[in-house]
């Protein structure tokens, strides 16, 4: 295990610090000493042989490829979660005692944690990529927890060795049928080997290859209904789908009133869902459609934006070229002047200089007349944009006035039902009335009280879905227009603020001649 250690170090900003300026080649170390080395510009970083106890302090370094914090005293893998650019990690001769802390390393491809204090293989479901596993020397028993490596179809090598486990008979066969690997225990597998593992053990794999399609089938259910409720939500119809469910689920009320009829009102309930689901399915289209519409009507604003930029851009470019030509004649005459003419030397650079006024103002100008064209463009996105989302919201309004129809419909058939239902049970032997109606029968203002309340409820679900969409809608629309107008007033800002910085540098440049 990893050596003991009476004083435990930190990773803090002096300790990162000393490390990378040891890192740094001996050529560059004066010039590094002057410029402060970004963080994210480190890519590897060694912290061996630093008696850490705890991993902490890196977020600064977001883009380590490599990670060594070998030899230490660390007993958890943690604060690793925004090193997703990790490819390389060794953790070996320190304490750890579980893998854990690895979810968020989707690049992560050579895992090291020989030494250590590990007896259970888990936590690295979110190491897709990992091609190498180091566990040698640690505690793990189970021969069987191999298995739980076959998620990993990248793993091509893999060490075990010093592990109870390996010490079992049937531990090479056992792994070799399992993980497709080209080394085990740093030991080349041949294709004989394979062969007899998959043979010996073809009972168990048949089995698990069930249930890895098992397991894909119901990864690509849930892939598909995620996307499904990214759509929905996307359209400010989330939830749409269980609506109908949703307007009886968890009804209190109508539980009650069930008791009563249960037979009439479940026809009641079933001829409800015949008219309301084809309406709940009209709206469904109807917010998809209109999502699209507005998608579609986006992408075409966004390329009329760009093609207007660049048609813009490719101006100002050729103006650029055009002065870079005239600046470096001019420059070239200006020096031979110096050497030749003196006194008429200050003309060639007055003339650079009308030429900078000049370019300014051509910039300019071609600024201005893009910023005018972008605001015909936008305003004009802007009224189609709100008529379609007005559009949304009047189709959906009437489409949800006619579910609320169906529902009074069916709230005024469902008191039919129950008000009979009520005379009847009155009107019989009270021996022959259960004893969950009795309450019921002797207070006809509750009876009544149950139906509006689950009827209240049912609104509720109705109006609730339909503010979705509407103010959903309205809201987005309201946001993405702001954000347009305000990236056109920063792009504006930014393009008179280089044209004014470039046309400074040149002028600076000439005061320095």
């Amino acid at each position: 295990m990893a050596h003991a250690i009476t004083e435990a170090a930190v990773i803090d900003s002096e300790l990162l610090d000393q490390t990378i300026t040891a890192q740094i080649p001996a050529e560059l170390t004066a010039f590094c000493k002057k410029e402060q080395i970004n963080p994210k510009d480190v890519t590897s970083l060694r912290l061996d042989y630093k008696n850490i106890l705890s991993i902490d302090n890196l977020w600064l370094y977001q883009n380590l490829r490599r990670l060594q914090l070998d030899n230490n005293i660390i007993e958890r893998i943690e604060n690793l979660h925004f090193l997703v650019h990790l490819e390389w990690l060794d953790l070996s001769y320190n304490n750890i005692t579980a893998i854990q802390g690895l979810e968020k390393l989707g690049n992560l491809k050579d895992l090291t944690l020989y030494n250590n204090r590990i007896k259970t293989i888990e936590g690295l479901d979110g190491c897709p990529q990992l091609q190498f596993l180091n566990l040698g020397n640690n505690q793990i028993t189970d021969l069987q927890q191999v298995s739980y490596l076959t998620r990993l179809k990248q793993l091509r090598i893999f060490v075990a060795t010093g592990n109870p486990l390996a010490d079992d008979e049937r531990y090479p066969l056992f792994t070799l049928a399992h993980l497709n690997l080209l080394y085990l225990d740093f030991r080349l597998v041949d294709a004989a080997s394979r062969t007899k593992a998959r043979e010996t053990y073809v009972d168990v794999l048949i089995a698990l290859e069930e249930e890895e399609k098992s397991a894909e089938k119901r990864l690509q259910e849930q892939k598909a209904q995620r996307a499904t409720r990214q759509v929905q939500d996307d359209a400010h119809i989330g939830g749409i789908s269980t609506l109908f469910a949703s307007l009886f689920g968890g009804d209190q009320d109508m539980h009650v009133l069930l008791a009563m009829e249960p037979e009439a009102l479940r026809d009641l309930i079933t001829d409800y869902g015949k008219r309301a689901e084809p309406l709940i399915a009209e709206i469904t289209q109807l917010a998809f459609a209109k999502h699209t519409e507005c998608q579609n009507e986006r992408r075409l604003f966004d390329q009329a934006l760009q093609e207007a930029c660049l048609e813009a851009d490719k101006k100002g470019q050729v103006a650029i070229a055009r002065f870079i030509v005239f600046r470096k004649e001019q420059l070239f005459h200006y020096e031979y002047l110096v050497e030749n003419q003196p006194t008429d030397a200050d003309a060639a650079l007055d003339r650079v200089r009308d030429a900078v006024m000049a370019l300014s103002d051509e910039l300019m100008e071609y600024e201005m007349t893009l910023s005018d064209r972008l605001d015909e463009v936008i305003k004009e996105f802007e009224r189609n944009y709100a008529d379609m989302a007005s559009g949304i919201a009047e189709s959906a309004t009437a489409l949800f006035t006619r579910l609320r129809d169906i529902e009074m419909e069916f709230q005024e058939r469902l008191q039919e039902a129950l008000l009979a239902a009520y005379d009847r049970w009155n009107k019989s032997d009270p021996d022959n009335v259960p004893q969950e109606l009795r309450q019921l029968l002797a207070d006809k203002d509750l009876l009544v009280t149950h139906m509006t309340s689950s009827h209240d409820g049912r609104l509720a679900h109705i109006d609730a879905q339909e503010d979705l969409l509407l103010s959903g809608t309205a809201k987005a629309t309201d946001q993405m227009l702001q954000s347009i107008r305000d990236d056109e007033v920063l792009r504006n800002r930014n393009r008179v603020t280089e044209i004014i910085l470039y046309t400074e540098k040149i002028n600076h440049e000439l005061e320095q001649l």
